[in-house]
């Protein structure tokens, strides 16, 4: 079923590169969803952040790792947020410093109310575009050993490659969080961006990205799994899912200015053994020119080596324009979501919708 959620007032201001994270130790009784922007209010100034219990009935929102507004000392924000939530009940904040420098990763115990810093990986190095998640280390999905993985691009590298390094969590609190593994190269992304990364059953993980970044010309969205996670085998070859996707700078009638828009690929992977479809990976991604841009879907039941045949998810034939999706698995039930900005109701970016 697709739907418009309901108008929220969570967002006093238009609000940017947000990410959603939901608690998999849900209790109705204690945060459990957490929201992370860039305000347009609040530029150059720290993040936007929400948390919500009473399944999102009420939210409270505040700004962190700002210049003034900084009580826990975490680095101060530029943007790019990114949050993910382990199973021990530690939520991770991935963000981009105010000077570039590096990937900023602070933790939260207590639901997104206060944050401590974990850490700044590669602080001397220009970075780009982080991407977190969390999963499961192991094929048992009762563990209590929880894996973290993040993605992003470093500049600073010969040939500008994404990045991936990842931890393990035992418990909440810093005792419980592991250090992060040495940077792991994404061979044949030189060329990519706009990532994503999701880990699979035994702590596999695959990064999904696009070429043609800084381009409106039609693109080619990869993937690499890496199948021997914090060993030594690391990532694997670039495999091609499709060739039709957005390109990296494609402007549209509902966004013409900035960057426009890029293909928002987005990876999901079902990593519970109950799961009638246990070990499916998805990708999703905006494909197709303007006017007409569609959300697409495939599937791959073999780690990414071959994808099914390309599955449109918008269920309109307006003709118009739809972007920006993201994608998510529900572990409990092997269900997936998908939400992307619609505009089968006006091409203008004043009557642009949010789909789920």
């Amino acid at each position: 079923m697709i739907r418009r959620p309901p108008r929220s007032t969570l967002f006093p201001y238009t609000t940017l590169f947000r990410s959603v994270a939901v608690n998999p130790n849900f209790s109705t009784n204690s945060p459990n969803i957490f929201v992370a922007g860039v305000s347009s209010a609040t530029t150059n100034v720290g993040l936007f952040t929400a948390y919500a219990a009473n399944l999102a009935a009420a939210w409270t929102h505040k700004i962190i790792a700002g210049a003034t507004n900084n009580s826990t000392n975490l680095i101060q924000a530029y943007g790019e947020p990114s949050v993910a939530w382990d199973l021990n009940s530690n939520l991770f904040l991935a963000y981009e410093p105010a000077n570039f420098q590096g990937i900023a990763i602070a933790v939260s115990t207590n639901g997104g109310q206060t944050f401590f810093p974990l850490t700044n990986l590669v602080p001397t190095h220009t970075t780009d575009q982080p991407r977190i998640t969390a999963g499961v280390a192991g094929t048992n999905i009762g563990t209590n050993i929880g894996s973290v993985w993040l993605v992003y691009k470093d500049y600073s590298l010969f040939g500008t490659p994404l990045v991936a390094q990842g931890l393990l969590t035992s418990n909440i609190g810093s005792n419980g969080i592991g250090a992060f593994s040495s940077t792991e190269v994404i061979p044949g992304s030189g060329a990519g961006g706009f990532s994503d990364i999701a880990i699979g059953p035994s702590n596999k993980v695959m990064v999904a990205y696009q070429n043609n970044v800084f381009s409106s010309s039609a693109s080619k969205v990869f993937v690499n799994v890496n199948t021997n996670t914090l060993l030594t085998n690391g990532f694997g070859p670039a495999i091609t899912v499709t060739s039709n996707a957005v390109g990296g700078f494609t402007y549209i009638p509902a966004e013409t200015t900035a960057n426009g828009i890029n293909a928002g690929v987005g990876v999901a992977w079902d990593a519970n053994p109950t799961s009638r479809f246990y070990g499916r990976a998805y990708v999703v991604y905006a494909s197709g020119s303007s006017p007409g841009i569609n959300i697409s879907s495939r599937y791959s039941i073999n780690n990414g080596t071959s994808w099914t045949s390309e599955m449109q998810v918008n269920d309109d034939t307006s003709g118009n324009d739809h972007f920006l999706p993201r994608i998510a698995v529900d572990q409990s039930t092997g269900s997936i979501g998908y939400c992307w900005y619609d505009c089968r109701n006006d091409r203008s970016e004043e009557h642009t919708s949010e789909l789920q």
